[in-house]
């Protein structure tokens, strides 16, 4: 119910709204409905989560990597899961680091085939 007020209604109506002020609405309003639907071990893992994203906040002075120990999903809206995301990005590394990899021994042997074809 909050996640849905807090889409439909409050974002649009305030679009400057600043990013932190924006995560901690979004972390409330999930906190509530999970409250709200008697999930009081997901509360307690919102709550345990963003106090400790906060505290990496002052340690580090940065929200950079704090930011990652949140639950609440930054991602925008998207008929894709985060684990379908994670997935197809993880996909994509490996194609690129192959890919890298072979240009480097391309590279390295002057000639352009991979070094166990080239005639001795």
């Amino acid at each position: 119910m909050m996640c849905f007020y807090h889409t439909v209604i409050c974002r649009p109506t305030h679009p400057s709204m600043r990013p932190h002020t924006q995560r901690e609405m979004e972390t409330l309003a999930e906190l509530i409905d999970a409250l709200l639907t008697g999930d009081l071990d997901r509360c307690g893992d919102i709550a345990m989560q963003r106090y400790k994203a906060l505290e990496m906040s002052l340690a580090d002075g940065s929200w950079e990597i704090a930011q990652e120990l949140e639950v609440v999903d930054r991602a925008e809206p998207c008929l894709a899961t985060e684990e379908e995301r994670f997935r197809g990005s993880r996909r994509r590394m490996a194609e690129v680091r192959l890919n890298n990899a072979f240009q480097s021994l391309r590279i390295r042997n002057g000639s352009g085939a991979p070094a166990d074809r080239r005639e001795r």
